[in-house]
């Protein structure tokens, strides 16, 4: 019996094949919309936090308020990094000055990061938060002129191609390429020039601004209690409380949290599509009713009960919204990827697609839920038709 019913449920979609496909058109953009967003929230999220678990969780961060690590501020200063250098619980204390300007080279312009970093045991620096020199060397301390640039800048800024040794202009004053890193996976770190921190300094002529700092603490130290202390000391020395210290988890935290209201708001706005999807079923449905009442009867004259018609009924809804359900996940997967494709060739190479299974599984058991629920109203109408109130019709 249950066979009988899948087959007349199928057998109805198919003779009315281009209504069915008007009335999943609409789950078709919601399911893929919701999928497509969630897919690559979700690769975002992990590509970040597998960023910060290359860093690892021995790292306290100090910026202006409402900054974000890596923005562009001013506000911390040459006498703040000596504060915290003299904390015992530090193995070194990293400060950054970071500014943009035009880049020169071979007669074009391009509008690039600047980031002055210390050039004292650089490399054991730049390899603690996984750069390398991929080709050449490091700045040493002292060296003037000497930059190193992300692998973007030698390969995809410039028309044509930079090279170690090669000289470059910034403001007016010329640098030497002296090493290139290693692809870290996005353009905003790709794209990066990185001079001696004093350098920077006086090249934009502000000689005591920081725009963050990094200390890396040693193992067994309480973070949370030496985090306690370095506010302490910062809010002593500064005579003002208008700078953040955050751990890794806490900047992981905040992102997650912006990231979930992104989602919910997104997803959201895609669920309106859905909404539109389960009415279009709902009036398909309506519409069957209508159309096949003396059908109906004559199901109801050879001994077809309420509940066979409703059954019926409900599982041509639930098909429709399988359907759509189905079509709606294969083009949200497909435009995930569209999404990594074009990232990785705008330079974000750290954001990768991964098909999280239960999300389709859930994705399918909801579109048939939504088709069903939708179908619900319509079968009721149809099984509560009489025979004789059919025939008439």
């Amino acid at each position: 019996m249950n066979r009988e019913y899948f087959r007349i449920a199928l057998h109805n979609l198919f003779h009315r094949k281009l209504r069915t496909i008007l009335t999943v058109l609409g789950i078709v953009i919601g399911v893929a919309a919701i999928v497509s967003l969630i897919l690559v929230g979700q690769s975002l999220k992990g590509s970040i936090e597998d960023q910060f678990e290359q860093f690892g969780a021995n790292r306290v961060y100090v910026m202006m308020k409402g900054m974000s690590f890596g923005a562009l501020a001013e506000g911390l200063t040459d006498e703040d990094v000596e504060i915290l250098e003299d904390f015992s619980e530090f193995k070194y204390v990293n400060a950054y000055f970071m500014s943009t300007t035009l880049v020169e080279y071979s007669n074009e312009e391009q509008s690039m990061t600047i980031v002055g970093f210390p050039a004292d045991d650089a490399e054991k620096r730049f390899s603690d938060i996984d750069l390398h020199a991929e080709q050449g060397r490091f700045f040493r301390e002292d060296e003037k002129g000497a930059v190193m640039v992300g692998s973007m800048v030698v390969d995809d800024i410039f028309d044509k191609e930079l090279h170690i040794n090669n000289n470059i202009e910034i403001l007016d004053q010329k640098f030497r390429i002296v090493g290139v890193f290693n692809e870290v996976g996005n353009a905003q770190d790709d794209s990066t020039i990185y001079m001696p921190l004093e350098q920077a300094q006086n090249l934009f002529n502000q000689p005591n601004t920081i725009s963050a700092i990094e200390c890396i603490i040693k193992e067994g130290i309480n973070i949370d209690q030496t985090v306690k202390r370095m506010e302490r000391r910062l809010e002593r020395h500064r005579n003002d409380d208008d700078f953040d210290v955050s751990t890794p988890e806490q900047i992981m935290d905040q992102f997650n949290q912006i990231m979930l209201i992104i989602q919910v708001v997104l997803v959201s706005i895609a669920g309106i599509s859905l909404l539109v999807g389960a009415l279009g079923i709902m009036n398909s449905m309506y519409t069957n009713v209508l159309e096949r009442t003396k059908e109906i009867g004559i199901m109801k004259a050879v001994g077809a009960r309420n509940k066979h018609i409703l059954y019926l009924f409900m599982l041509e809804s639930g098909f429709m919204g399988l359907v759509g359900g189905i079509i709606g996940i294969s083009i949200g997967i497909g435009a995930a990827y569209l999404v990594e494709f074009a990232a990785a060739a705008a330079g974000y190479s750290a954001l990768q697609v991964h098909i999280n299974y239960w999300l389709i599984l859930f994705a399918m058991f909801f579109a048939f839920s939504v088709g069903i629920v939708s179908g619900t109203l319509p079968a009721r109408k149809a099984a509560m038709l009489r025979p004789t109130e059919a025939f008439q019709k």
